[in-house]
Parts: C-alpha cells; structure tokens; sequence
C-alpha cells in the first residue's frame, strides 16, 4: 500500500472497533489498515486521537460502500440477519440480543455508538474529564479539612498538656508539649504563650519575650500576651516597654484586673507609688478577689508609710490566698517590724510551712526560727544564704527583720537597751547592704524600713 496513496474511510470510537472494520474490508478482497491505535491508548497524556481506517486510493469507493452498507445493517439488521458485536467483534446469531463470547456488547448499544460518532463520543469523554476532575478535587478538599481538623486537634490537645504541666511547676516537660503544639499549628498563638510563660517561671526570660512577640505577631489583639510580656519586661527592668505594653492591653481590655495589676507594678518600680495605688484599687475593683492585687497595694501602702492600710491589704491577700508565701512572709515582715512578735511569729511559721525548705527558701525558714525565740540559728541561716548568693538580696531583708525581732525581745533595763540598740544599728546596716544590691531605688532616709527603725528607736 505505500506506492499508493491512502484514504481514510472509516474514523472509530476505539482500536478494537476500527479492526472489525478492517477485518470486513480484507474479507471483502480491499486492503486495509488501522492508524492512531497506539495515540489512543495514550489519550490523557495528548489530546485524544481516534484510530481511523485507511485503504489505497483506487479501492476508496468500494470500501465506503461496504462500510455503509455494514452500518446500516448493523442498525436496521435484516431479520434472521447475523450481528457484529461492537465490543469484541465476534459474529452473533440473530436470534441473540447479546454478545455471548464477551457479554458486554449489544445490538442496541452499537447502533446507538454508530449514530453518535467520534465527534459526541469525544464531548462525553470530555464531560467525563471533567466531573472526575471535580470529583477529584473534591475530594482533595476534604481530604486537606479532615488533615487540618485532626492537627488543629492534636495542637489543642498538647496545649492542654502544657498549661496543666505548667501548674504543676514541671516546666520542661510544659516546654516540650507546647513544642509539638507548634510543630503541629506553627500559627497557634495561644501556644506561644503558653510556652513564653513557662520559659518566664525558668526565668528564661529572653525566650519568653521572644514568644510573646510571635504571639503578639500571630494576633494582634491578644491582650494576654502584651500582659505576659509586660511582665517580662519589668523583671529585666526595662520599665518603659513594660509601661507601652501594660499601656496597649488596657486598650484592648479596658477590665483587665491583670494589666491594671501589672501598670502598677511598673508604676511602683519608678517609685510612682501613688499612681501604682491607684492601678491597684483598680484592679480589686474589677476583681475583688485578687489577692496579688491586694498584697501590691499593701506594697505600695507600706512604700508610702502608710502601714494600717498595708496591714489591712495583706491580711485580705493572706485570706484570700491561705497558700500564698508572700503574703504571710511580707505580713511578718510588718508585724516584727512593727513590734508585734507574736503576730510575726505566726506568720514566719506558717509561710514556712507551705513551702518545702530549699535555698531559695532559706530565708523564709530562718524566720521561722526567730519566731520561736532561735536568733542565733535564725542569724546563721541568713547568713550562710547570704554567702552562698552572694547578689540576693533577700537574705540581707532576712537579717534586717531578725536583728529587729530580736531587739525587741530585750528587757527594758540597761543592759537591754543596749542590745536593743545594737540590733536596731545591725538591721540598719543589713537594710542598706539590701539597698546596694538593688532591693530598693536607694538608701534615702525616708525608706519605710528606715522610718520604721527611727521609730523604734525613739521608743
């Protein structure tokens, strides 16, 4: 056939198709061949290509005739007529409906694909392109909601975890599952906070900063996160972002009890202890039942020498909070330096009770000591905290407060008042070494401690 030239006579909707043609044609005595099989079997990849039949030029007519008159009695079979099944091309009796060597072709059907022809045949390919296109998608989409919903789950479960690992004070394991809360929502805000307030309580405070910026960056308006940072801030002294901070997340919630709490704290800290009152009033007022509020203003009271107002305040923070070591601590503090022994006694003993004795603890137990009468026990504990921390102040307020419980368990006679002055002048030197390593904005005269121990000694 190549010295000839070729026709196409015939255009199939598929290979097996286009070779009954051909076969029907040989068996007709014209040579035919079957081209575009191999283009359809890769349809998809191409646009698609239908198998066609050619024949040489000389035999074109002939062929059409036959393959006119093979359709027509395909679809208007003679009765008693056999039928070419469409899909396998096996020769069915006429008295047969369906294909019996394949079972899936029928009269019916190839009349039906004869009268559409490629060109409807490649619509409805088409058509169906499409809706498994859509399909697909579909199911993509829901596929990418079901994933999303099961990470946003998992996130919010190891969140959980973190903040009840945080109440229980075991930061590092905390840290790790607000890690893989992360790990699995890299935009989940809360979980930045959460984090950043445990890295805070290891005191690890530049990474606490750093995730309540990104908790900040995430949610623009999570007034929590500015408080956290607030915090933050104020524990490095860095007193003016602390202030902006404070300053931006009661402008997101006017009512926060916790940003009035905290302005204070940073108003206290530039010895604003007037104004630092004021945001504390305010935030018992918001919520009444906060008892740091109530031993933060008792501070500032007792910064402004007002010491019945700081008495009150933190006798309400104690009950409020009957676990809280700073309260009874600061109130025994009050008490012994205000000469009510047995008050402070209490106080010392109880605040000692709640918290098991470690160093950081120490002072808290020497006071304790004091209150039962043990002054040189109670001196040497202080002191060997002092020695080993050398840049905490807090042992050196510890001396100070026993020196003044100690002066007043002297008699009064003459030997009694001398010892009495003694102590009071080693309280005195005790606050001033506390003043030098930063407990206090300087040694003034005017310093409550100071003022109380002038008062004593007018006594």
């Amino acid at each position: 056939m190549d010295s000839y030239t070729v026709i196409k006579v015939y255009t199939a909707n598929d290979p097996l198709n286009a070779h009954v043609i051909a076969e029907i044609l040989e068996n007709e005595g014209i040579n035919a061949v079957v081209q575009d099989e191999r283009l359809f079997e890769v349809r998809g990849e191409i646009p698609v290509v239908y198998p066609s039949v050619w024949v040489s030029d000389d035999t074109s007519d002939a062929a059409r005739g036959v393959v006119e008159r093979y359709i027509e009695s395909i679809r208007h079979p003679a009765p008693g007529t056999p039928w070419i099944c469409p899909k396998c091309g096996e020769k069915i009796e006429p008295q047969f409906t369906e294909c019996w060597n394949c079972n899936g072709g029928s009269r019916e059907s190839f009349e039906d694909t004869s009268e559409s022809g490629p060109a409807e045949s490649r619509v409805s390919s088409r058509a169906r392109k499409i809706l498994v296109a859509i399909a697909l998608v579909i199911c993509g989409v829901l596929v990418f909601l079901i994933w999303s919903a099961n990470k946003n789950q998992e996130a919010r479960q190891r969140y959980s975890n973190g903040l009840v690992l945080s109440k229980q004070h075991e930061y590092d394991r905390a840290i790790a599952q607000f890690d893989k809360a992360i790990e699995f929502d890299v935009n989940f805000a809360n979980a930045y906070i959460g984090r950043g307030l445990a890295y805070k309580n290891k005191g690890l405070l530049d990474k606490a900063i750093a995730d309540y910026t990104r908790a900040i960056q995430l949610d623009s308006r999570a007034a929590n996160a500015y408080i956290d940072r607030c915090g933050a801030y104020w524990h490095i002294g860095d007193f003016d972002r602390a202030m902006t901070d404070a300053n931006m997340a009661l402008q997101l919630n006017p009512h926060s009890s916790a940003a009035y709490t905290d302005r204070g704290l940073v108003k206290m800290a530039r010895e604003q202890y007037a104004q630092a009152t004021a945001d504390f009033t305010r935030s018992i007022q918001i919520d009444s039942a906060s008892s740091i509020a109530y031993l933060d203003r008792a501070v500032a009271y007792y910064h402004q020498k007002d010491f019945h107002n700081a008495l009150a305040d933190i006798a309400r923070a104690a009950q409020l909070d009957p676990q809280s070591v700073a309260a009874f601590q600061f109130r025994g503090k009050l008490n012994s330096l205000a000469g009510h022994r047995e008050k402070a006694k209490a106080d010392f003993i109880h605040a000692t009770q709640l918290v098991p004795r470690q160093t950081s603890e120490r002072t808290s137990h020497a006071y304790a000591l004091a209150a039962i009468g043990n002054f040189e026990n109670a001196l040497e504990e202080c002191v060997q905290t002092r020695d080993s921390s050398p840049k905490d102040r807090g042992p050196e307020y510890g001396l100070a407060c026993i020196y003044c419980m100690r002066a007043a368990s002297h008699v009064a006679d003459a030997a009694g008042r001398k010892a009495r002055e003694a102590d009071l002048t080693l309280a005195e030197q005790a606050l001033k070494r506390a003043f030098e390593k930063g407990m206090a904005r300087g040694i003034a005269n005017d310093d409550p401690d100071l003022a109380i121990l002038k008062d004593w000694r007018k006594r």
